[in-house]
């Protein structure tokens, strides 16, 4: 009976925090549309004082959602629920563990090898094909004479028209490549369970088993995320000490007041 009420107890809080959020985006949009047709960016609406004074109109509801937000982790905290059940360990996984406890002989050996074969020269294919349409792109964008600066909105529809069929075409490659190959996992998995099983680690021995192993592992996930988590920080803080803020702050007044058609 707690576990089901504190179920309903987060489900209204849920809804009267998204709720709460979606009305101070509104807000906000509001508050943005009411100055530029109170006078527009040439006129110097969007001021520092300007805009300071219509964030402090729709202050309480701002303010009201972050402290909402805090209230929603204490509630998390006190009105628990059991835990959830532990979905289904990843193909990949179970096939990794198969592999390593299954003797394979005969010629289930001969069809196993062929499958596996063509998965590597197919994510290999695939890998080319992402890499052939990442470096046209780059070399596109990174080309000063795509660019016309008397003429954004065409400049915008030639990037678009050349660069959106490879995006398309690597998308759609690695798409169909990752579905294949969640296919030909499955019925590799099939194929190993039809097989004996056997004691002995063979493949967890080898440097590559060894390898999936560390990178499966909790540990290692955390390590790495503390170590991207902590470059992430450094270069935030070397860019602050740079004046990189004030930069990216300039940067969004152009695009807001001059790139989409504000000013």
């Amino acid at each position: 009976m707690d576990e089901k009420r504190n179920k309903n107890i987060r489900t209204v809080f849920g809804w009267f925090l998204s709720a709460l959020i979606v009305t101070c985006g509104a807000l906000l949009i509001g508050r943005a549309i009411a100055l530029f047709v109170s006078g527009g960016a040439k006129q110097g609406a969007f001021t520092r004082e300007n805009v300071g004074q219509a964030l402090m109109q729709i202050s309480a509801p701002l303010v009201l959602s972050v402290l909402s937000v805090i209230a929603g982790y204490v509630l998390a905290e006190v009105f628990t629920v059991g835990e959830k059940k532990r979905g289904a360990l990843p193909a990949r996984y179970i096939l990794y563990r198969l592999r390593a406890h299954t003797r394979v002989e005969g010629e289930y050996a001969k069809k196993i090898a062929a499958i596996e074969y063509v998965l590597v020269v197919v994510r290999v294919l695939c890998g080319v094909v992402a890499a052939t349409a990442s470096v046209c792109v780059i070399a596109y964008l990174a080309n000063p004479a795509s660019y016309d600066k008397l003429d954004v909105n065409g400049t915008m529809l030639n990037a678009f028209i050349r660069c959106f069929p490879l995006i398309s075409v690597a998308f759609v490659a690695c798409a169909g490549a990752d579905i294949w190959a969640g296919l030909k996992t499955d019925e590799l998995t099939s194929l190993y369970k039809t097989l004996p099983a056997t004691k002995d680690r063979r493949e967890d021995e080898t440097l590559l088993g060894k390898v999936e192993r560390v990178i499966s592992s909790k540990k290692y996930v955390l390590a790495l995320r503390c170590v991207l988590g902590a470059i992430a920080v450094a270069f935030i803080i070397l860019g602050a000490l740079d004046g990189g803020v004030r930069g990216v702050l300039q940067k969004a007044i152009n695009i807001c007041t001059e790139c989409i058609g504000l000013g």
